[in-house]
C-alpha cells in the first residue's frame, strides 16, 4: 500500500511535467489513481514507472510519455497470470522489453533468459504448486505473504550453456511483485520452498525501505557474500542476511509442523543449515561493518533480535553418504566447467570419493576455486584450495566437509 501511495503522488506530478499541447494524461491519471488505491496491481505498473522516470530524467520526454501510457494501460488491465513463460504473448512486446531492461543490468553478465520447453514449464508450475501447498499447511500466514509478494512468476531458461548465463532466480525492486525462475531446474518441494521464500524476501525488503538504501557505507566497497562467490556491496550482504533469516524461519515452521514427507527430511535439514549458516555469516559481517540508515537500522535490529532468541534450530544431522556424494559431484562438475565426469567416476564420487586421488583430478587454480565455492554454497563449510592440498583423496575432503557443514 505504501508503495502505491507514493506512486500516485509521483504520477500526479509527472503527468503535469510531461503535459504538452498534444499530450495530456492528467484526467487518466485520476482514474488510474483510484485503481491504485483499491489494491495490488500488475508488477509492470512499477516497471513502466521505472523506465518513465529514467527517460524523463534524461530529457527524453517523448519516450517518457510512451512509458507513461504503458503504465496507465498496465494499471487498468489488471494483473497478469500467476505463471508466464518468457516471451509468452499473454504479455505485450512492451511488457517484455520492460522486463528485459530491468533484469539485464549487469554489463559483465548478460541476463537474457529464453522461453522454457512445455515440459519444463509444466514441471515447474507443478513443483511451485506443491511447494505452496505444503508451506500453506505449515504456516498459512507465511504462504499468503509469499503469494502476495510473488504475484507473477516468470519462467525462463538460460540462453546458453556458459556459466555466466546460468541462474536460479532473480527479482528486482523495479518490477515489484514479479520474479523470474529457471524452469529447467528440478529442485524438489523443499528446494522450491527455499527459492520462493528467498525471492519473495528480496521483494519484501525492497518494499520495506521503498527501494532506498539500507546503509550509508561506501557503495563502492565490496565484502565477502554469504550467498554468492563474487564480492558484494554492504546492501547486498544485508539482503543476503535478511533473505537467509526468513528462509530459515519458514523452514523451521516446516520442520515443526510434522507434515514433511520422510524422504524430504534430509533436504529440509540441509536447507535449514545452509540458510542459518549464511544468515549468521551475514549478520556477523553486518555487526562489524554496517553503517545503517534509519530504515536499515530498524530491519537490522529486528534481525538481531530474532537470532538472539533463535536457539531452537537444531544442529544439522550427520550427512548421509548419498547427500555427501551429491555435494562432491556438484563441486567436481563446477571445477570441470559444468561438464559431468565419466559414469565410472560419478559412481566413485557418489560412494564417497574413496580411491580418487586429489592429484589425479589435476585442476588448475580456477578449477579448485570453483570446487571450494560450490562446497561452501552447498554446506557453508569454508574450504580453501590450500587446505585441499593437504588431502590425499577425495574421501579425505569428504570427511572434512561432513565434519564442518554448518549447523
Amino acid at each position: 500500500m505504501r508503495l502505491r501511495e507514493r506512486l500516485v503522488q509521483s504520477l500526479d506530478y509527472l503527468a503535469g511535467f510531461l503535459t504538452s499541447p498534444g499530450w495530456d494524461q492528467r484526467a487518466a491519471v485520476q482514474v488510474a489513481a483510484a485503481r491504485l488505491k483499491q489494491g495490488p496491481v500488475s508488477p509492470w505498473v512499477f516497471g513502466f514507472y521505472a523506465l518513465l522516470v529514467q527517460r524523463a530524467s534524461k530529457g527524453e520526454l517523448d519516450a517518457a510519455r510512451f512509458e507513461f501510457e504503458g503504465l496507465l494501460d498496465a494499471t487498468m488491465a489488471g494483473p497478469p497470470p500467476a505463471f508466464v513463460p518468457v516471451g509468452d504473448p499473454v504479455l505485450t512486446p512492451a511488457h517484455w522489453t520492460v522486463a528485459r531492461v530491468l533484469f539485464d543490468t549487469d554489463s559483465q553478465r548478460p541476463f537474457l533468459p529464453v522461453s522454457p520447453s512445455d515440459p519444463d514449464t509444466v514441471a515447474s508450475v507443478s513443483e511451485i504448486a506443491s511447494a505452496l501447498t505444503l508451506l500453506d499447511r505449515a504456516s498459512p500466514a507465511f504462504a499468503a505473504e509469499v503469494k502476495l509478494l510473488l504475484r507473477t512468476i516468470l519462467l525462463g531458461v538460460p540462453a546458453g550453456p556458459t556459466k555466466l548465463e546460468q541462474f536460479n532466480g532473480a527479482s528486482t525492486f523495479f518490477l515489484w511483485g514479479a520474479t523470474i525462475l529457471n524452469a529447467a531446474i528440478r529442485r524438489g518441494v523443499i528446494g522450491m520452498i527455499d527459492l520462493l521464500v528467498h525471492e519473495s524476501s528480496h521483494l519484501l525488503l525492497f518494499g520495506l525501505v521503498g527501494g532506498n538504501a539500507l546503509s550509508t557505507n561506501d557503495p563502492q566497497a565490496r565484502y565477502t557474500s554469504p550467498l554468492r562467490h563474487d564480492p558484494r556491496p554492504i546492501d547486498g550482504i544485508f539482503h543476503a542476511a535478511f533473505v537467509s533469516t526468513r528462509v530459515t524461519i519458514a523452514l523451521v515452521a516446516l520442520r515443526d509442523c510434522g507434515l514433511v514427507a520422510p524422504d524430504d527430511l534430509e533436504d529440509l535439514a540441509y536447507y535449514i543449515a545452509r540458510n542459518r549458516g549464511a544468515a549468521e555469516r551475514g549478520m556477523d559481517l553486518l555487526t562489524r561493518e554496517l553503517q545503517p540508515t534509519p530504515a536499515g537500522s530498524e530491519v537490522f535490529d529486528a534481525l538481531t533480535a530474532y537470532w538472539q532468541g533463535a536457539d531452537t534450530v537444531p544442529a544439522r544431522p550427520a550427512l548421509s553418504t548419498a547427500k555427501l556424494g551429491a555435494i562432491l559431484l556438484l563441486a567436481v562438475t563446477a571445477a570441470e566447467n559444468g561438464i559431468e565426469p565419466t559414469p565410472v567416476r560419478i559412481a566413485a564420487i557418489r560412494s564417497g570419493g574413496d580411491g580418487i586421488r586429489m592429484a589425479d583430478l589435476d585442476y588448475d587454480s580456477l578449477g579448485w576455486m570453483e570446487f571450494c565455492i560450490s562446497v561452501e554454497l552447498q554446506t557453508g563449510a569454508e574450504l580453501t584450495p590450500d587446505l585441499l592440498g593437504q588431502f590425499d583423496t577425495l574421501a579425505d575432503a569428504a570427511a572434512w566437509i561432513a565434519a564442518r557443514a554448518k549447523a
